[in-house]
């Protein structure tokens, strides 16, 4: 009897971990590091706002190069958006100090 349910478990164990997946359930055990993959996948194919033309038409070129074809400015950003939130904190802390030394 304890052969058979140790057989029992080790089929089930190959059967279910070592098996393929449809698309579905590869969806759901998406974890971690992978789901920001596809996450940074879905951001990085998007297009965004243009703070010199004002469209949304800034597109990755390379990694960290971004580039809006109606007004032809390249950026240089994040990997895989246009703006890091390191990047956002410099922005806000240079503004404040121009503000600052203009007073």
């Amino acid at each position: 009897f304890l052969f058979f349910f140790f057989f029992f478990f080790l089929f089930f164990f190959f059967f279910f971990f070592f098996k393929q997946k449809t698309a579905y359930e590869m969806l759901r055990s998406l974890v971690g590091s992978e789901m920001c993959i596809r996450d940074s996948l879905i951001s990085q194919k998007s297009k965004h706002f243009c703070s010199f033309c004002g469209k949304f038409s800034f597109k990755r070129k390379a990694v960290g190069i971004w580039r809006c074809d109606p007004c032809q400015k390249t950026v240089a950003g994040g990997a895989y958006t246009l703006s890091t939130p390191n990047s956002n904190t410099v922005r806000s802390t240079v503004r404040r100090l121009r503000e600052q030394t203009q007073k």
